[in-house]
């Protein structure tokens, strides 16, 4: 059985929030990116997703 997995980068609380938590509830592992990770993990947390300090910009 193979897992489905999603990457969302520029991950923030507002709409990307709201978008990793339905995939979650989708059975999705939803990996969460951002460049300040601390403002993205209490959420991360709560819906069972990860979050990663990533600057995609460089």
């Amino acid at each position: 059985m193979s897992k489905r997995v999603a990457l969302i980068v520029g991950a923030g609380p507002g709409i990307s929030g709201a978008f990793a938590e339905a995939l979650v509830g989708d059975g999705y592992q939803v990996a969460m990116a951002a460049r300040t990770v601390a403002r993205l993990a209490p959420l991360a947390d709560a819906i069972g997703a990860r979050a990663f300090e990533v600057d995609a910009g460089s």
